[in-house]
């Protein structure tokens, strides 16, 4: 069978929600001597939540409307 695999990722910044301010989105901008990592990781970015797989929960917008524009191009999931 011949088929291509394509494996959506991205890192931590895009998964947040930034608990639900959108500003917050532009601290993870900011270099780490103006906002420590303690700060982004535990306040702008908070960890993913996930399965026992490691696969996470949901998509954020961004990686949503990737995987839609593949669908509708003749991908399957």
């Amino acid at each position: 069978m011949n088929y291509k695999i394509i494996i959506l990722i991205t890192d931590r910044a895009i998964m947040t929600d930034y608990s639900g301010v959108g500003l917050l989105g532009f601290g993870l901008c900011l270099p780490y001597r103006i906002v420590p990592k303690i700060v982004e990781y535990k306040v702008l970015a908070l960890e993913v939540k996930s399965n026992s797989n490691y696969r996470a929960l949901y998509a954020p917008y961004s990686l949503a409307k990737v995987e839609a524009s593949l669908l509708a191009h003749g991908f399957s999931k």
